[in-house]
Protein backbone atom coordinates (compact mmCIF):
# COMPACT_ATOMS: atom_id res chain seq x y z
CA UNK A 1 0.00 0.00 0.00
CA UNK A 2 1.45 3.39 -0.96
CA UNK A 3 1.61 6.38 1.40
CA UNK A 4 -1.42 8.11 -0.12
CA UNK A 5 -3.63 5.06 0.40
CA UNK A 6 -2.22 4.49 3.89
CA UNK A 7 -2.87 8.12 4.84
CA UNK A 8 -6.46 7.81 3.56
CA UNK A 9 -6.97 4.65 5.65
CA UNK A 10 -5.69 6.38 8.81
CA UNK A 11 -7.93 9.38 8.11
CA UNK A 12 -11.02 7.20 7.70
CA UNK A 13 -10.18 5.15 10.79
CA UNK A 14 -10.15 8.28 12.98
CA UNK A 15 -12.92 10.17 11.14
CA UNK A 16 -15.46 9.86 13.98
CA UNK A 17 -13.07 10.11 16.93
CA UNK A 18 -12.95 12.94 19.46
CA UNK A 19 -9.88 14.20 17.60
CA UNK A 20 -10.18 13.46 13.86
CA UNK A 21 -6.85 12.93 12.17
CA UNK A 22 -6.91 14.14 8.55
CA UNK A 23 -3.64 12.90 7.11
CA UNK A 24 -2.05 13.58 3.73
CA UNK A 25 0.67 11.51 2.11
CA UNK A 26 3.16 14.34 2.70
CA UNK A 27 2.26 14.62 6.38
CA UNK A 28 2.53 10.86 6.81
CA UNK A 29 5.94 10.85 5.11
CA UNK A 30 7.11 13.52 7.56
CA UNK A 31 5.79 11.45 10.50
CA UNK A 32 7.59 8.36 9.22
CA UNK A 33 10.89 10.26 9.12
CA UNK A 34 10.36 12.14 12.39
CA UNK A 35 9.12 9.31 14.59
CA UNK A 36 10.99 6.35 13.06
CA UNK A 37 7.80 4.65 11.90
CA UNK A 38 8.90 1.29 10.52
CA UNK A 39 6.60 0.64 7.57
CA UNK A 40 7.75 -3.01 7.22
CA UNK A 41 6.72 -3.52 10.87
CA UNK A 42 3.39 -1.73 10.41
CA UNK A 43 0.31 -3.64 9.29
CA UNK A 44 -2.93 -3.25 7.39
CA UNK A 45 -5.91 -5.53 8.00
CA UNK A 46 -8.20 -6.53 5.12
CA UNK A 47 -11.80 -7.70 5.19
CA UNK A 48 -13.25 -9.16 1.97
CA UNK A 49 -10.30 -7.67 0.12
CA UNK A 50 -10.78 -4.11 1.42
CA UNK A 51 -8.44 -2.39 3.88
CA UNK A 52 -10.27 -1.85 7.19
CA UNK A 53 -7.62 -1.37 9.85
CA UNK A 54 -4.08 -0.12 10.34
CA UNK A 55 -1.31 -0.30 12.94
CA UNK A 56 1.59 2.12 12.53
CA UNK A 57 4.63 0.95 14.50
CA UNK A 58 7.72 2.98 15.34
CA UNK A 59 11.00 1.38 16.37
CA UNK A 60 14.12 2.99 17.82
CA UNK A 61 17.33 1.35 18.95
CA UNK A 62 19.09 2.85 21.93
CA UNK A 63 18.95 3.08 25.71
CA UNK A 64 15.77 1.47 26.97
CA UNK A 65 14.64 2.53 30.46
CA UNK A 66 12.53 -0.50 31.17
CA UNK A 67 10.74 -1.69 34.30
CA UNK A 68 12.82 -1.37 37.46
CA UNK A 69 16.15 0.39 37.34
CA UNK A 70 17.71 -1.50 34.47
CA UNK A 71 18.89 0.33 31.37
CA UNK A 72 20.11 -1.49 28.30
CA UNK A 73 20.60 -0.99 24.57
CA UNK A 74 17.59 -2.53 22.89
CA UNK A 75 14.81 -2.00 20.41
CA UNK A 76 12.09 0.29 21.74
CA UNK A 77 8.64 -0.17 20.22
CA UNK A 78 5.99 2.55 20.03
CA UNK A 79 2.49 2.09 18.60
CA UNK A 80 2.03 5.35 16.71
CA UNK A 81 -1.53 4.62 15.62
CA UNK A 82 -4.08 1.81 15.77
CA UNK A 83 -7.32 2.44 13.93
CA UNK A 84 -10.24 0.61 12.35
CA UNK A 85 -12.72 2.10 9.89
CA UNK A 86 -16.16 2.63 11.52
CA UNK A 87 -17.91 -0.04 9.44
CA UNK A 88 -15.50 -2.77 10.61
CA UNK A 89 -15.44 -2.01 14.33
CA UNK A 90 -16.20 -4.66 16.97
CA UNK A 91 -15.16 -7.47 14.61
CA UNK A 92 -11.81 -8.25 16.22
CA UNK A 93 -9.70 -6.30 13.72
CA UNK A 94 -7.99 -4.08 16.30
CA UNK A 95 -7.19 -7.05 18.55
CA UNK A 96 -5.77 -8.96 15.60
CA UNK A 97 -3.54 -6.06 14.59
CA UNK A 98 -2.37 -5.42 18.14
CA UNK A 99 -1.56 -9.09 18.63
CA UNK A 100 0.69 -9.01 15.57
CA UNK A 101 2.42 -5.87 16.84
CA UNK A 102 3.13 -7.47 20.24
CA UNK A 103 4.36 -10.70 18.68
CA UNK A 104 6.86 -8.86 16.48
CA UNK A 105 7.98 -6.60 19.32
CA UNK A 106 8.91 -9.66 21.37
CA UNK A 107 10.78 -11.12 18.40
CA UNK A 108 12.91 -7.96 17.96
CA UNK A 109 13.83 -7.94 21.65
CA UNK A 110 11.73 -5.07 22.92
CA UNK A 111 10.87 -5.46 26.59
CA UNK A 112 7.86 -3.16 26.43
CA UNK A 113 5.42 -1.64 23.96
CA UNK A 114 4.11 1.85 24.62
CA UNK A 115 1.27 3.83 23.10
CA UNK A 116 -0.82 6.95 23.62
CA UNK A 117 -4.59 7.10 23.91
CA UNK A 118 -7.22 9.75 24.61
CA UNK A 119 -8.30 9.37 28.22
CA UNK A 120 -11.95 9.58 27.12
CA UNK A 121 -11.60 6.80 24.52
CA UNK A 122 -13.09 4.07 26.70
CA UNK A 123 -13.34 1.34 24.00
CA UNK A 124 -9.66 1.68 23.09
CA UNK A 125 -8.60 1.71 26.73
CA UNK A 126 -10.64 -1.44 27.43
CA UNK A 127 -8.92 -3.20 24.52
CA UNK A 128 -5.45 -2.22 25.69
CA UNK A 129 -6.17 -3.11 29.31
CA UNK A 130 -7.55 -6.52 28.28
CA UNK A 131 -4.14 -7.29 26.77
CA UNK A 132 -2.23 -6.12 29.83
CA UNK A 133 -1.46 -2.49 29.09
CA UNK A 134 -1.41 -0.18 32.11
CA UNK A 135 -1.47 3.61 32.33
CA UNK A 136 2.10 4.77 32.92
CA UNK A 137 1.68 8.55 32.92
CA UNK A 138 -0.65 11.37 31.99
CA UNK A 139 0.10 13.68 29.04
CA UNK A 140 -1.22 17.25 29.15
CA UNK A 141 -1.89 19.98 26.60
CA UNK A 142 -2.20 23.75 27.08
CA UNK A 143 -3.24 26.96 25.38
CA UNK A 144 -1.23 30.10 26.11
CA UNK A 145 -3.14 33.25 25.08
CA UNK A 146 -1.17 36.22 23.78
CA UNK A 147 -3.24 38.51 26.03
CA UNK A 148 -1.88 36.79 29.13
CA UNK A 149 1.71 37.05 27.93
CA UNK A 150 1.31 40.76 27.19
CA UNK A 151 -0.26 41.54 30.57
CA UNK A 152 2.98 41.47 32.56
CA UNK A 153 1.44 39.07 35.10
CA UNK A 154 4.36 36.67 35.16
CA UNK A 155 5.11 34.80 38.36
CA UNK A 156 8.44 35.43 40.02
CA UNK A 157 11.00 32.70 39.44
CA UNK A 158 8.83 30.65 37.06
CA UNK A 159 11.27 30.28 34.17
CA UNK A 160 11.15 26.51 33.48
CA UNK A 161 11.86 25.85 37.14
CA UNK A 162 12.05 22.34 38.45
CA UNK A 163 8.63 21.33 39.81
CA UNK A 164 7.99 21.17 43.50
CA UNK A 165 6.07 18.44 45.25
CA UNK A 166 3.13 20.77 45.85
CA UNK A 167 -0.04 19.65 44.13
CA UNK A 168 1.46 16.35 42.94
CA UNK A 169 1.10 13.02 44.65
CA UNK A 170 3.23 10.98 42.24
CA UNK A 171 5.56 11.47 39.29
CA UNK A 172 3.21 10.01 36.69
CA UNK A 173 0.43 12.56 37.29
CA UNK A 174 -2.14 9.75 37.32
CA UNK A 175 -5.01 10.42 39.65
CA UNK A 176 -3.77 13.89 40.59
CA UNK A 177 -3.66 17.35 39.08
CA UNK A 178 -0.98 19.99 39.25
CA UNK A 179 -1.98 22.93 41.39
CA UNK A 180 -0.72 26.21 39.98
CA UNK A 181 -1.35 27.84 43.34
CA UNK A 182 0.67 25.17 45.10
CA UNK A 183 3.59 25.60 42.73
CA UNK A 184 3.62 29.38 42.67
CA UNK A 185 2.52 30.22 46.19
CA UNK A 186 2.91 33.90 47.04
CA UNK A 187 5.27 34.47 44.14
CA UNK A 188 2.35 34.90 41.74
CA UNK A 189 1.22 38.05 43.53
CA UNK A 190 3.51 40.35 41.58
CA UNK A 191 5.18 40.45 38.17
CA UNK A 192 8.85 39.71 37.77
CA UNK A 193 11.22 42.55 38.63
CA UNK A 194 10.81 45.95 40.23
CA UNK A 195 8.64 47.35 37.47
CA UNK A 196 6.18 45.75 35.05
CA UNK A 197 7.75 45.04 31.71
CA UNK A 198 6.54 46.77 28.59
CA UNK A 199 3.30 45.41 27.21
CA UNK A 200 3.34 43.17 24.18
CA UNK A 201 6.14 41.30 22.40
CA UNK A 202 8.91 43.03 20.46
CA UNK A 203 8.52 43.48 16.72
CA UNK A 204 10.43 41.10 14.49
CA UNK A 205 12.68 42.96 12.11
CA UNK A 206 14.59 40.23 10.30
CA UNK A 207 13.52 38.84 6.95
CA UNK A 208 10.97 36.07 7.09
CA UNK A 209 12.14 32.54 6.44
CA UNK A 210 10.30 29.23 6.44
CA UNK A 211 7.79 29.77 9.21
CA UNK A 212 8.92 33.16 10.46
CA UNK A 213 11.86 35.54 10.83
CA UNK A 214 15.22 33.80 10.84
CA UNK A 215 16.57 35.86 13.74
CA UNK A 216 14.76 38.12 16.17
CA UNK A 217 16.37 41.22 17.68
CA UNK A 218 18.51 40.82 20.77
CA UNK A 219 17.32 42.26 24.06
CA UNK A 220 18.75 43.06 27.49
CA UNK A 221 20.21 40.30 29.58
CA UNK A 222 18.95 40.01 33.17
CA UNK A 223 22.59 40.25 34.23
CA UNK A 224 22.74 43.83 32.93
CA UNK A 225 21.73 45.96 35.94
CA UNK A 226 21.00 49.06 33.86
CA UNK A 227 18.46 47.16 31.82
CA UNK A 228 17.04 45.30 34.83
CA UNK A 229 15.89 48.59 36.24
CA UNK A 230 14.15 49.54 32.96
CA UNK A 231 12.38 46.30 32.14
CA UNK A 232 11.02 43.46 34.21
CA UNK A 233 11.41 40.96 31.39
CA UNK A 234 14.70 39.92 29.71
CA UNK A 235 14.66 39.36 25.96
CA UNK A 236 16.46 36.96 23.70
CA UNK A 237 17.31 36.15 20.12
CA UNK A 238 15.79 33.06 18.49
CA UNK A 239 18.23 31.54 16.02
CA UNK A 240 17.29 28.63 13.72
CA UNK A 241 19.17 25.48 14.64
CA UNK A 242 20.26 22.90 12.07
CA UNK A 243 18.63 19.58 12.87
CA UNK A 244 21.73 17.55 13.85
CA UNK A 245 22.92 20.33 16.16
CA UNK A 246 19.69 20.10 18.17
CA UNK A 247 20.65 16.74 19.65
CA UNK A 248 23.25 17.80 22.26
CA UNK A 249 21.39 20.98 23.27
CA UNK A 250 18.07 19.22 23.81
CA UNK A 251 19.71 16.44 25.79
CA UNK A 252 21.57 18.97 27.94
CA UNK A 253 18.29 20.75 28.74
CA UNK A 254 16.72 17.43 29.74
CA UNK A 255 19.71 16.27 31.80
CA UNK A 256 17.99 16.57 35.17
CA UNK A 257 14.59 15.22 34.11
CA UNK A 258 13.73 11.80 35.60
CA UNK A 259 12.68 9.18 33.08
CA UNK A 260 8.97 9.58 33.88
CA UNK A 261 9.20 13.30 33.05
CA UNK A 262 11.08 13.01 29.78
CA UNK A 263 9.27 13.92 26.53
CA UNK A 264 6.87 11.54 24.85
CA UNK A 265 8.03 9.64 21.75
CA UNK A 266 6.94 12.37 19.29
CA UNK A 267 8.93 15.02 21.22
CA UNK A 268 12.02 12.95 22.00
CA UNK A 269 15.37 14.38 20.94
CA UNK A 270 15.48 12.32 17.74
CA UNK A 271 12.03 13.55 16.71
CA UNK A 272 12.85 17.20 17.40
CA UNK A 273 16.03 16.85 15.35
CA UNK A 274 13.98 15.68 12.36
CA UNK A 275 11.25 18.30 12.34
CA UNK A 276 10.35 19.40 8.81
CA UNK A 277 9.15 22.80 7.60
CA UNK A 278 7.16 24.71 8.73
CA UNK A 279 8.32 23.35 12.11
CA UNK A 280 11.66 24.65 13.34
CA UNK A 281 13.92 24.33 16.38
CA UNK A 282 15.46 27.61 17.56
CA UNK A 283 18.17 28.29 20.10
CA UNK A 284 17.33 30.77 22.84
CA UNK A 285 20.27 33.17 22.92
CA UNK A 286 20.56 36.07 25.40
CA UNK A 287 22.36 39.20 24.25
CA UNK A 288 26.12 38.66 24.30
CA UNK A 289 25.83 35.17 25.78
CA UNK A 290 25.76 31.54 24.72
CA UNK A 291 22.52 29.70 24.04
CA UNK A 292 20.60 28.92 27.22
CA UNK A 293 17.95 26.67 25.70
CA UNK A 294 15.79 25.85 22.73
CA UNK A 295 12.21 26.22 21.55
CA UNK A 296 10.46 24.17 18.86
CA UNK A 297 7.65 25.96 17.02
CA UNK A 298 5.35 25.40 14.09
CA UNK A 299 2.23 26.84 12.51
CA UNK A 300 -0.52 25.87 10.11
CA UNK A 301 -0.08 27.76 6.82
CA UNK A 302 -3.82 28.28 6.34
CA UNK A 303 -4.45 29.40 9.94
CA UNK A 304 -2.41 32.49 10.77
CA UNK A 305 -4.24 32.97 14.08
CA UNK A 306 -2.76 29.80 15.58
CA UNK A 307 0.78 28.70 16.30
CA UNK A 308 2.08 25.66 18.14
CA UNK A 309 4.74 25.47 20.81
CA UNK A 310 5.97 21.92 20.36
CA UNK A 311 8.57 22.00 23.12
CA UNK A 312 10.77 24.31 25.14
CA UNK A 313 13.80 23.61 27.27
CA UNK A 314 16.23 25.71 29.32
CA UNK A 315 19.60 24.49 30.56
CA UNK A 316 19.38 23.62 34.27
CA UNK A 317 22.05 26.18 35.22
CA UNK A 318 20.15 28.96 33.41
CA UNK A 319 16.71 28.46 34.96
CA UNK A 320 14.91 30.95 37.22
CA UNK A 321 16.38 33.85 35.25
CA UNK A 322 13.43 34.58 32.96
CA UNK A 323 14.80 33.00 29.78
CA UNK A 324 11.84 30.64 29.35
CA UNK A 325 9.38 33.53 29.53
CA UNK A 326 11.53 35.57 27.15
CA UNK A 327 11.49 32.67 24.70
CA UNK A 328 7.68 32.65 24.81
CA UNK A 329 7.66 36.40 24.13
CA UNK A 330 9.98 35.85 21.17
CA UNK A 331 7.77 33.05 19.88
CA UNK A 332 4.80 35.41 19.75
CA UNK A 333 6.96 37.93 17.90
CA UNK A 334 7.81 35.21 15.40
CA UNK A 335 4.08 34.73 14.67
CA UNK A 336 2.64 38.25 15.04
CA UNK A 337 -0.90 37.27 13.95
CA UNK A 338 -1.22 34.33 16.34
CA UNK A 339 -3.75 34.84 19.13
CA UNK A 340 -2.30 32.00 21.17
CA UNK A 341 0.31 29.28 21.36
CA UNK A 342 -1.07 25.77 21.52
CA UNK A 343 0.92 23.10 23.32
CA UNK A 344 -0.08 19.61 22.09
CA UNK A 345 -1.19 17.06 24.71
CA UNK A 346 2.26 15.48 24.81
CA UNK A 347 3.64 17.06 28.00
CA UNK A 348 4.20 14.54 30.81
CA UNK A 349 2.43 15.63 33.99
CA UNK A 350 5.73 15.60 35.91
CA UNK A 351 7.66 17.61 33.31
CA UNK A 352 9.14 20.95 34.37
CA UNK A 353 7.10 22.47 31.55
CA UNK A 354 3.88 21.99 33.53
CA UNK A 355 4.62 24.45 36.38
CA UNK A 356 6.28 26.80 33.90
CA UNK A 357 3.24 26.94 31.61
CA UNK A 358 0.92 27.27 34.59
CA UNK A 359 2.96 30.21 35.83
CA UNK A 360 2.69 31.79 32.39
CA UNK A 361 -1.10 31.68 32.63
CA UNK A 362 -1.58 28.82 30.17
CA UNK A 363 -4.99 27.14 30.18
CA UNK A 364 -4.88 23.38 30.55
CA UNK A 365 -6.63 21.54 27.72
CA UNK A 366 -9.71 19.59 28.80
CA UNK A 367 -8.78 16.53 26.72
CA UNK A 368 -5.87 14.63 28.25
CA UNK A 369 -4.00 11.62 27.00
CA UNK A 370 -2.62 8.58 28.74
CA UNK A 371 0.63 6.89 27.86
CA UNK A 372 0.15 3.17 28.37
CA UNK A 373 2.77 0.45 28.53
CA UNK A 374 2.85 -3.33 28.31
CA UNK A 375 5.84 -5.22 29.66
CA UNK A 376 6.69 -8.11 27.36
Amino acid sequence: MDLAALAALVTESFSDSAAPWPLSAATLAAMVARDDIALPSSHVAYLDGAPVGVALVAVRYGLDHGPGSGVRVAARTWLEALGVVPAARRSGVARLLLGRVLEEARARGSRAVRLQVHESNAPARRLYESLGFVAARRLLGFTLPRAVVGSGQWAVGSGTDAPTDAGRADDSGLGTAHSADGILGARAARPLGARPRRSGPPDATAAAGAGGPDILPTYPSPNDKAHRDQSAQPFVTLQPLAAPLALPLVEACLADEPHVARPSWQMETLSLARLASPAQVYTVVPHGERAVGYVALTTTPDDTAAATLLHLGILPASRRQGWGRAAVDAAFALYPTADSLTVPPLVPASSTLVPFLSACGAVRAPEEHLEMSLTL
